[in-house]
């Protein structure tokens, strides 16, 4: 998840295992393959190579969503809110 961020913060596309953490965290900025499929992985990141304008448009919104929504900033006030919530 750590490097998923990075990738998103960096304006970078990726291709990921399908898993409901991933398709949270990157939404369109990735495209999905099954996971444990390494030739599936392989074969959408030679797609991906060969699709600059895609690339390009992944990570444009990987990083929008980080600026916007993923950046602890955001993330903090929900953080604590909940713990208010819990704990008065």
């Amino acid at each position: 998840m750590t490097k998923m961020m990075e990738y998103m913060a960096h304006a970078k596309p990726i291709v990921a295992f399908d898993l409901p953490e991933h398709r949270f965290t990157a939404q369109a900025a990735a495209m999905y393959v099954r996971p444990n499929d390494e030739l599936e992985f392989a074969r959408a990141l030679a797609e991906l190579m060969d699709d600059p304008a895609r690339r390009e448009a992944m990570g444009a919104f990987g990083y929008r969503r980080v600026s916007t929504e993923l950046a602890w900033g955001h993330s903090a006030q929900k953080l604590v809110g909940m713990y208010r919530r819990l704990l008065p």
